[in-house]
């Protein structure tokens, strides 16, 4: 045990570590990329680090898939197995059959998913140092909800090594939501619980049971919490993850400035095929009319309100992400682009904007915020999570109220203003340059493990 000790420390000082990180998916959406962006980050400087995910949509030498199925018991792989060769030949109704074979193979899982309790049975959380290649020094989890991670483990992990969290979402300490629009059940037992349809989906409320149990491991689990936006942090601090905290700090997100930074407009509209004098709002979403976190029908109604004056001609809308097919509103021009991997195009989009509005009923500290103010775009955003911490209304961008009549207005007000929206977009770009830089993150990390290690080396 002192020999262990010893040698952390030593690693320690020598600032080379061997990190484990954890995340549900690689690709899309901004927690995403932060995991990936961070790992790679130090990887460069000389870190040794290995991403173990449920699916990636980036093939990297640092990315390990965990497939949970491989580690059920034996009837289960036998029927999956049969179920995948009798889809492959187009039998009707095996494939089903099998699936059917499969979930029976395990029933108390079956019965805890029946009884609205969430799925914590992914036996591969037990070999994550197997499916790493390495015994870590620390393990960073970003959020480990999205099938992959039983959280029954967590005590174990925990208490065996420097155990990290960064959380992006609320799910951690709710019954079973990821975000609790304005439910405060999570502060007490949950039941009776209003979203049972929002992702994590349930088919029965078990959310009193979920949060019971999520209480009693974070009982005996030590973690060192980290969180984008104060608002989130002072949420954690309500919640029943307080007796796990071993050390909670506010590490906001940050983006390549080298990717994400102004360019000319009328070169980036040009090749985006839009015309050069357009007042350009742009728009991201995936699957914006199904998305409950969003707020695409807010969208639509500034749109009509926004066709309904002949004053406000020569709009154009640019709209990133699937789903939520573009109508024509009089004057008003829609352009869908469909979903941007590249992170590239993404700034060309920003570049060529100006203003992107994000409308949202939900959020913690969006990353396409910071990309936009990067990119020297201002932001119309809703009033709500982390995202007053992002923009400072009237100074280099809005913070409103979800109201379409409210937007709009705001809206009108800029098109007409020419130099209030260039002094939203210095001002923009300004606070990016100071706040929102990518290496001051992974810096900041950085030293946030150092502190973690050393106060495991303690106890």
């Amino acid at each position: 045990m002192i020999d262990a000790l010893n040698i952390k420390i030593r690693k320690t000082s020598e600032q080379k570590l061997n990190i484990l990180t954890l995340n549900a998916e690689i690709g899309g959406g901004g927690a995403n990329q932060i995991a990936l962006n961070l790992s790679n980050s130090l990887q460069k400087k000389g870190h040794y680090t290995k991403i173990i995910t449920r699916e990636s949509n980036f093939s990297c030498d640092n990315i390990r898939l965990i497939n949970n199925d491989e580690f059920r018991n034996r009837s289960f792989r036998l029927f999956k197995k049969l179920g995948q060769i009798s889809l492959k030949k187009n039998y009707s109704l095996l494939p089903n059959f099998f699936q059917l074979l499969s979930e029976v193979s395990e029933p108390k899982r079956l019965f805890r998913n029946a009884m609205g309790r969430e799925d914590f049975d992914f036996p591969g959380t037990k070999h994550l140092s197997n499916i790493a290649g390495f015994e870590p020094d620390l393990i960073h989890a970003h959020n480990l909800h999205s099938d992959f991670f039983d959280l029954r483990e967590l005590p174990y992990y925990s208490n065996r090594f420097p155990f990290f969290l960064t959380l992006h979402d609320c799910w951690t300490f709710t019954g079973h939501c990821c975000h609790f629009f304005d439910c405060e059940r999570w502060k007490k037992n949950c039941g009776k619980c209003p979203h049972l349809d929002i992702p994590v989906n349930l088919e029965r409320d078990g959310t009193r049971g979920n949060l019971a149990l999520k209480r009693k491991l974070y009982s005996n689990s030590k973690i060192h919490i980290a969180t984008p936006s104060k608002w989130l942090a002072n949420h954690v601090t309500q919640s029943i993850l307080s007796p796990a905290i071993r050390s909670i700090t506010v590490i906001p997100n940050g983006v390549d400035q080298n990717i994400f930074t102004p360019a000319e407009k009328i070169k980036a509209r040009k090749e985006l095929n839009i015309p050069e004098k357009d007042f350009v709002i742009s728009f991201s979403c995936n699957s914006p009319s199904k998305n409950p976190w969003k707020n695409y029908g807010l969208i639509e109604k500034i749109v009509q309100i926004l066709a309904k004056s002949p004053k406000f001609k020569n709009i154009t809308f640019l709209i990133m992400g699937e789903g939520g097919e573009p109508k024509s509103y009089n004057h008003i021009r829609l352009k869908k682009l469909g979903w941007l991997q590249e992170k590239q195009k993404v700034a060309l989009v920003y570049q060529a904007s100006d203003i992107y509005l994000h409308p949202t009923n939900a959020d913690t500290y969006p990353n396409v915020i910071l990309e936009a103010m990067s990119c020297g775009t201002p932001v119309f955003a809703s009033n709500v999570g982390g995202i007053p911490e992002q923009i400072t209304d009237q100074i280099d961008g809005r913070i409103l109220p979800n109201q379409a009549e409210t937007f709009a207005s705001a809206i009108k007000e800029i098109i007409i203003d020419d130099e209030k929206c260039n002094n939203f977009a210095k001002q923009s770009l300004s606070k990016s340059r100071k706040l929102f830089n990518e290496s001051d993150m992974i810096s900041k990390y950085h030293d946030w493990y150092l502190r973690g290690i050393s106060d495991f080396s303690k106890n």
